[in-house]
């Protein structure tokens, strides 16, 4: 291909004349080493979706993720941006298409591998770094924290106000709490014909002077409402508001308020996906001792002539799955952890909680061990005294007597187990297929 010594206006550029600028000033070898904060702009925003990504990987599988961040996300990088794009510019129209290898020099095709290499490297280990960082509310700004979701649907959910004002002094309240002083000092910056950064050091000296032209009770009273304010927003150095755990009497609130305050959110999944949802959410309830127990909010219905949905079907499946997820609970808290989320008075339940089923299938006894309560304790047979000091063939003797007896008595306690939860199964099974009967021969008639 060869250069035409003179060239109209439309004709394109091409690599041979060397007009492309990205290409003509290419970085010198070796490429200095990329800093903190290396991507900025369309790179960052590019990256940063990358990592929603890659999030999503790591959950589902942890090898594909690792490709993904080596191999793919490397090769949509180049993809988007070209590779002689300086990393604190962004794409335009004006950038040159891709150029196959053999069309550079030797010196943009070194400067090209040099490249690849560096993003090749920075690309996986940035991605890595920022998926496993998160950024805590106690460090967000108040603007950040104004428009976190998560935070303000967890301030919902909680009653509480998420936002945390940093301490103002008396006349920065004076001043805040007073609209009318803005628009007069609007009026009097106009009227100097100010412009440029002094405003705010003008706006603070305008409120300072009209503070002090206040009552000395008036002075007093901003005071002591200053100093009340940075009393209620005080939090302890480096804590989180979202991280800490409600109060026993705080947190029986939540419980009440807990399924009406998700249905909305648990119906809008159901709608939007299309598909069935389910929530459990367990914990020690304080107003049941710190018994644990479990909520559970279901959308989506079965197709059935009377829709229903799976709680509203019941039976032992769902019983089934509720006790599932409890009995898993308790193993998630001991018994003074339980005793500790009890509202003052309350005693503590000596039952099993309300999603037990003694008859449970993984259960090779039918004896509920409950971890709050009276531990439940196997009974055994007192020795006699006068045969204490027989002979050790009686011993023996007397030991096979009793473990006859009590594998007969573990036998015939699973039969009646096995019986029990046979006519109880079956009952269900006869009860559903009534009901769904009736539906039936009502919706025919």
């Amino acid at each position: 291909m060869t250069a035409s010594s003179e060239q109209t206006p439309e004709s394109a550029p091409t690599v041979e004349q060397g007009v492309w600028p990205l290409l003509a000033e290419l970085p010198s070898l070796p490429l200095p080493n990329l800093r903190k904060g290396w991507a900025k702009g369309a790179q960052a925003t590019f990256l940063e979706q990358c990592v929603v990504w890659l999030r999503e990987k790591k959950g589902l599988n942890p090898k594909r993720a690792a490709e993904f961040a080596n191999t793919t996300a490397v090769n949509e990088y180049f993809q988007e941006f070209f590779w002689a794009l300086p990393l604190h510019q962004d794409p335009h129209n004006d950038d040159p298409p891709p150029v196959a290898d053999e069309e550079l020099s030797n010196t943009q095709h070194g400067a090209k591998a040099a490249i690849v290499k560096q993003m090749s490297n920075a690309i996986p280990k940035w991605l890595e770094y920022h998926v496993g960082k998160v950024t805590t509310v106690a460090a967000m700004t108040k603007k950040a924290r104004e428009r976190d979701p998560i935070l303000a649907f967890l301030s919902r959910l909680a009653g509480t106000e998420p936002l945390h004002y940093r301490s103002l002094t008396p006349k920065q309240w004076f001043g805040k709490d007073n609209n009318d002083l803005s628009l007069r000092f609007d009026v009097f910056w106009n009227a100097q014909g100010g412009l440029g950064k002094d405003r705010a050091a003008a706006h603070t000296a305008f409120v300072a002077a009209k503070f002090d032209k206040l009552s000395s009770d008036d002075q007093d009273r901003w005071g002591a409402f200053a100093e009340r304010m940075a009393a209620e927003n005080k939090r302890p150095k480096g804590g989180a508001w979202a991280g800490q755990r409600l109060r026993c009497c705080h947190l029986q609130t939540v419980w009440d308020t807990l399924a009406s305050t998700l249905q909305p959110l648990i119906e809008g999944l159901s709608v939007m996906l299309g598909s069935h949802v389910s929530l459990a959410i367990t914990d020690p309830e304080p107003r049941r001792g710190g018994q644990v127990n479990v909520i559970t909010i279901h959308e989506g219905l079965d197709k059935l002539a009377v829709p229903l949905h799976f709680h509203e079907v019941g039976g032992e499946p769902y019983q089934l799955w509720l006790a599932a997820i409890g009995e898993f609970a308790l193993s998630c808290y001991t018994p003074e952890e339980q005793r500790a989320c009890a509202l003052p008075g309350v005693a503590q339940p000596s039952g099993p909680p309300p999603f037990w089923m003694s008859n449970a299938p993984w259960r090779s006894s039918t004896q509920p061990t409950v971890r709050l309560g009276p531990a439940v304790v196997d009974e055994e047979e007192e020795s006699d005294p006068s045969e204490i000091d027989s002979g050790s063939e009686g011993k023996k003797q007397k030991k096979k007597k009793k473990t006859s007896k009590k594998c007969a008595r573990k036998s015939s306690a699973t039969e009646e187990g096995k019986g029990a939860r046979i006519s109880k199964r079956s009952k269900a099974m006869n009860t559903v297929t009534a009901t769904r009967a009736s539906v039936r021969s009502a919706t025919t008639a």
